[in-house]
């Protein structure tokens, strides 16, 4: 089982750091929109959609109303809003990460 323990860890710091990665990455985004909209005097408003976008995904879709009207509230987010909340629940959720207790011991 030292082996499944050392797979976990290293997974959960993968996490970790994607988290970090992620939320470090929202007040990037947020500084290039807040230039953009000084130099150009609009401001830009990427939101998740856009996002999305940039990385070939397209803005996902839903047989039900009301997911599908949840959906457009989550693609609706603010880009910087967006990747931080995500990040953070990466970061979060890696600490949830625990290996099963061994029963035999």
């Amino acid at each position: 089982m030292a082996g499944a323990e050392r797979t976990l860890e290293r997974m959960t710091n993968c996490l970790i750091w994607a988290g970090i990665s992620l939320a470090a990455l929202a007040p990037l985004v947020l500084a290039i929109e807040l230039v953009e909209w000084f130099v150009t005097g609009q401001w830009p408003g990427w939101s998740v959609e856009d996002g999305l976008l940039f990385v070939g995904l397209e803005q996902p879709l839903a047989h039900f109303s009301i997911v599908q009207f949840l959906l457009d509230l989550a693609t609706d987010l603010p880009l910087a809003v967006g990747l931080y909340l995500l990040g953070l629940g990466i970061f979060l959720g890696a600490f949830n990460l625990e290996p099963e207790p061994d029963a035999a011991r």
